[in-house]
């Protein structure tokens, strides 16, 4: 009896949705026709499965400009008729409906490419065009145009200052992407690619992108470039070591100790911690920079950075290399 009560009411509260739904799809509610739609396509909602009924109500949601039926309409016919899955993406492009872009920006491509389906109407200047709509409806799509500007691919022209362009309004956004955005624009103000170099904003960039990966090599590269500007040298060594022996910066003199402890190789080690292309952009950096193994200089750096800064790891690492270096002359006394 109670679960027959129990059914009864949510086939009544059902009934009473669907019912407020369809009222609101009258009324020229896109969401809702789509929602009603969506319950048709599905059989749910005390609905019988009508898929015809579906694509009726998800028509009326793209005229009532609700962007996501739009979209949905599009794909559906992508296959069979291109032209008319255009006009569909176009909608809900127009409607604020950011994957629409997207999708007709790659429509637009795929013609350019292999001029599919005998099109002969498309070009690279629409598909880009498209590309940006979906860019300022959604930063997480920047990223993408920047690419195209800075490749030259789908036809795009190459143009380094508008790539920097929409590599920042990436970076700036919440996306996954931004990660990677955030280190090409701290990348080409180092290097001065499209825009004046400056080791300043390079580094608030590469230090952007380490906070979405605080223990990965883009932090130590947000570290050095923020160093050298401050010390102004072009060296990673030889700031490193003036923001540690003038500066008496404690980070600076942890860094240049290990790298005097490992005989570093400041650009191009494969292995180490801080290695700059551990990053997952392919970047050309600098030339290497070799720190020449010295545990002499070594001990100095990390009892400065102990001193400095108090950090147990130095401090354990300034002991340890004492004790070795000890050893060593105890060991040449004998012999």
């Amino acid at each position: 009896m109670i679960r027959l009560i129990t059914v009864l009411v949510l086939l009544s509260t059902f009934a009473f949705s669907i019912t407020q739904t369809r009222k609101e799809c009258e009324n020229k509610n896109g969401k809702s026709c789509y929602e009603l739609g969506e319950s048709y396509s599905s059989g749910t909602s005390g609905l019988k499965k009508d898929r015809q009924k579906a694509v009726e109500l998800y028509k009326q949601a793209c005229d009532y400009k609700y962007g996501k039926a739009c979209d949905l309409l599009g794909y559906s016919t992508e296959d069979n008729n291109l032209s008319l899955s255009l006009e569909y993406y176009d909608k809900g492009c127009e409607c604020g409906y950011h994957i629409s872009c997207t999708r007709a920006a790659n429509i637009y491509v795929k013609d350019i490419v292999g001029n599919e389906n005998g099109r002969t109407d498309i070009n690279a200047s629409k598909a880009l065009e498209y590309r940006i709509k979906a860019c300022d409806l959604n930063a997480g799509n920047c990223s993408a145009v920047a690419y195209l500007y800075e490749t030259g691919y789908e036809g795009v022209p190459k143009d380094m200052s508008k790539a920097i362009e929409y590599y920042k309004k990436d970076c700036d956004s919440k996306y996954q992407s931004a990660f990677d955005s955030c280190q090409r624009v701290g990348y080409a103000y180092e290097i001065g690619e499209g825009i004046p170099k400056d080791l300043k904003i390079a580094s608030e960039y590469y230090a952007k992108a380490c906070k979405n990966d605080p223990l990965g090599a883009i932090c130590y590269r947000a570290k050095a470039t923020r160093i050298m500007a401050e010390t102004k040298e072009d060296s990673v060594i030889k700031a490193f070591e003036k923001a540690c022996d003038v500066n008496k910066e404690a980070i600076a003199c942890s860094s240049i100790a290990r790298m005097y402890e490992l005989g570093w190789n400041a650009y191009d080690s494969e292995d180490h911690f801080y290695d700059y292309r551990a990053v997952q952009i392919d970047l050309e950096f600098p030339k290497a920079e070799v720190a020449p193994k010295d545990l002499d200089k070594a001990l100095k750096y990390y009892t400065k950075a102990c001193k400095y800064g108090k950090d147990r790891l130095d401090c354990f690492s300034a002991k340890e290399l004492l004790k070795q270096k000890k050893a060593q002359e105890t060991n040449a006394s004998i012999k």
